[in-house]
């Protein structure tokens, strides 16, 4: 099963061509990797296609589209899920969304709990807590996305997970986590990776679950825009009805 995966969530864009075979196992076929400061939007829809052109393939050559849904950034999560809707609908190939904390999560492959942990700004964290069974299941999510102050996020995963286990912070927001305490530990994958977008997605559509993986956003919060807006002042009429009323009233 060929599965083509792309995740633009954060600052550095991830896309990868997995073949799984019938027994799950993968093979990456081709992986790239953005450089952090190119426009999601202006590189991706061209690498996509030189992703298919270099290894001789067409759209119709793929089984599956899978697309990290966020949290992460508002423009980057529009760019990538209206793209592989658009291929998905223009190919007729089924296209999966798959969570980017669970993608991190994936980093870890023994039993752990993992808290990933993405920039929402406006200095706050991204992140939920997940069990990591093994290398060939989906991570538990034990909890909710969570927006959280730094200062507070040791308290909030304590609060949540209820063990005294120790929890693996990963992802490219960790340089904004606190110093580490006690039953706290770093390690895991930087960014989100199109390789486990794939895998989750592959799992999930082997398993029929296909429902369950919309191709839509996980903003974790409302756009910064509605805090601020506010709806326009209206008039009772338009300038020309107000001529024609003023017209209507001299006869």
């Amino acid at each position: 099963m060929l599965v083509l995966a792309w995740d633009t969530a954060t600052a550095v864009m991830s896309l990868a061509l997995v073949d799984f075979d019938l027994s799950g196992k993968s093979t990456v076929v081709d992986s790239r990797v953005g450089d952090g400061e190119t426009n999601h939007s202006a590189l991706l829809p061209p690498l996509v296609q030189q992703v298919l052109d270099e290894n001789s393939l067409s759209m119709k050559d793929l089984d599956l589209l899978a697309v990290g849904r966020g949290p992460g950034s508002f423009t980057g999560l529009r760019t990538a899920l209206a793209l592989a809707k658009g291929l998905g609908f223009g190919a007729g190939k089924p296209v999966l969304g798959v969570s980017s904390l669970s993608a991190l999560a994936c980093s870890h492959s023994e039993s752990v709990l993992v808290a990933p942990l993405i920039d929402a700004r406006h200095q706050e964290l991204f992140t939920a807590l997940f069990r990591v069974a093994g290398a060939d299941e989906e991570p538990e999510q034990l909890s909710e996305i969570l927006v959280v102050k730094p200062k507070n996020l040791f308290d909030v995963l304590r609060n949540i997970s209820k063990t005294r286990q120790s929890i693996a912070l990963i992802g490219p927001a960790l340089s904004l986590a606190p110093a580490l305490q006690d039953g706290f530990y770093a390690g895991g994958a930087e960014q989100p990776q199109a390789e486990a977008i794939a895998k989750l997605a592959f799992l999930r559509y082997n398993l029929g679950q296909s429902d369950q993986c919309p191709v839509v956003p996980l903003y974790g919060r409302s756009p910064d825009i509605f805090a601020t807006w506010k709806p326009p002042k209206r008039l009772n009429s338009t300038p020309r009805q107000q001529s024609r009323e003023q017209v209507q009233s001299s006869e």
